[in-house]
């Protein structure tokens, strides 16, 4: 896969939530406010992507992982696919 100058995966930060926080939910919002992140952060990369080279398109997608602490740690990851 020859795409030039242009990145192959983007990662965001990572936004940790903690096992009190989940806890506290949905008394905080905490769902609607990472859901509204996750999507801001989403529209971040893909302008810092660029379009997409001929051929190719961007897949976004939402990570969430388990830490130790019983909290989760979530980003979004925005990958180029060459368009079957």
């Amino acid at each position: 896969m020859d795409v030039g100058p242009h990145p192959k995966r983007l990662e965001s930060e990572r936004f940790r939530v903690t096992q009190e926080d989940i806890e506290l939910d949905p008394a905080n919002g905490l769902e609607l406010a990472l859901v509204g992140k996750l999507a801001a952060e989403a529209e971040r990369l893909l302008r810092l992507a660029g379009p997409a080279p001929e051929g190719f398109m961007w897949e976004t997608e939402q990570q969430a992982l388990k830490n130790g602490w019983g909290g989760m740690v979530f980003r979004v990851v925005v990958q180029l696919k060459e368009i079957p």
